[in-house]
C-alpha cells in the first residue's frame, strides 16, 4: 500500500514528465503541419531519390540509439539498484528554483518508509533518461523534417513523424505506476 505522502510527492513529478512529452510529442506534429503549410504556399516537390535514402538511414540509427538507451536506462535491474540504494533524502528536497533544500518537502520525505523514499528516488532519477530518449526520438522526426524540406515535398516527413510519434508512446511517463512495479 503506497501512503498518501509517496502519491502527494510523485504528482508534481509525475505532472512534469508528461508536460515534458506532450510538449515534445506536439512539435513532431508541429513540423509536420509547417511543411504542409510551406509546401500549400506555392512550393513544387522534387524527387528525393539518394537524399531520402540517406534519412532513412540516419533515422533509422537513431531510432536504434534511442531503443537502446531506452533498453538499458529503464531495465528491471537498473531501476531496482536505483531503489536499494540509500537515498540522499536532502538532495530529493532541494528547490530547482532556489536551489536551497525545502524543509517541509524535506519533512516529507524523511516521513516516507525507506522503500517509499527509494521509489521517489528512483521516480526523480528517471526524468533525465526520459528526456533524453524523447529528444532522440524527436531527432528522427527533425531529419524526417529536414528531408521533406529539402525535396520540397511535405508527405517524406510522415514516416519520420510516425515513427518519432510510436517511440514516444513507448516513453510515456508514468511515475505513479512505479510503486506497484518496486514496493513488492
Amino acid at each position: 500500500m503506497v501512503s498518501n505522502e509517496l502519491d502527494d510527492l510523485l504528482r508534481p513529478l509525475a505532472l512534469a514528465q508528461k508536460v515534458i512529452w506532450i510538449a515534445i510529442t506536439m512539435s513532431i506534429l508541429i513540423y509536420t503541419v509547417v511543411l504542409y503549410m510551406i509546401h500549400a504556399s506555392g512550393s513544387q516537390s522534387a524527387d528525393g531519390g539518394q537524399v531520402h535514402v540517406v534519412f532513412y538511414a540516419i533515422a533509422a540509427l537513431l531510432a536504434i540509439a534511442a531503443l537502446i538507451y531506452r533498453q538499458r536506462a529503464f531495465s528491471d535491474d537498473r531501476l531496482r539498484g536505483i531503489t536499494e540504494k540509500p537515498v540522499a533524502t536532502r538532495s530529493l528536497a532541494i528547490n530547482p528554483q532556489t536551489r536551497r533544500v525545502d524543509a517541509e518537502r524535506l519533512r516529507r520525505i524523511e516521513s516516507l518508509p525507506p522503500k517509499e523514499q527509494g521509489v521517489l528516488n528512483l521516480a526523480q532519477s528517471l526524468t533525465i533518461p526520459t528526456i533524453v530518449v524523447l529528444a532522440l526520438n524527436e531527432s528522427i522526426a527533425i531529419v524526417g523534417f529536414v528531408a521533406a524540406f529539402l525535396t520540397h515535398n511535405p508527405t517524406a516527413i510522415l514516416p519520420f513523424a510516425i515513427l518519432a510519434i510510436a517511440l514516444n508512446l513507448f516513453v510515456f511517463p508514468r511515475p505513479e505506476s512505479l510503486p506497484g512495479r518496486f514496493m513488492r
